[in-house]
């Protein structure tokens, strides 16, 4: 008799098999599976430009500005600081944060699922740890907060 211990939209999780539901649906063995964990992604690229010219522009006004005592490069810096700030926040609460399902599978590190739900991979991957008896490395942390 097959055990099920999770059955959501993107996966489903038996004493047996793990079955990602993509097209065509893939399927894992429970035995070949090894210490599942949910990571958080990194910055996007866009994100990633704005935080750079945060640092010019605050390099414009510490470097630049003390030395000459112009206001016009204090004024330039804190202009262009302000809007990549705003830029950078709202590209921030506009896109989700996206976690990743990652597992040692066959003793090779793969991806699992990925999405911005944490709360459901994680409980993909405590479904996956009560069938392995792993001890859960499930990552608490949440960079970027």
């Amino acid at each position: 008799m097959v055990v099920i211990l999770y059955d959501g939209p993107d996966a489903l999780v038996t004493d047996r098999v793990l079955v990602i539901r993509t097209r065509p649906p893939q399927t894992l063995w429970m035995s070949g599976i090894d210490r599942p964990h949910v990571v958080s992604q990194p910055l996007s690229p866009a994100q990633a430009s704005l935080i750079h010219v945060l640092g010019v522009a605050a390099l414009l006004i510490l470097a630049i500005w003390p030395a000459t005592r112009r206001a016009e490069a204090f004024v330039v810096g804190a202009v262009i600081m302000a809007v990549a700030a705003l830029a950078l926040a709202a590209l921030h609460r506009r896109r989700p944060r996206h976690y990743t399902l990652c597992c040692v599978y066959r003793d090779e590190c793969i991806e699992l699922l990925s999405g911005t739900n944490r709360s459901e991979l994680a409980r993909i991957a405590r479904a996956i740890l009560d069938v392995t008896g792993d001890s859960p490395s499930l990552d608490t942390t949440d960079p970027g907060t």
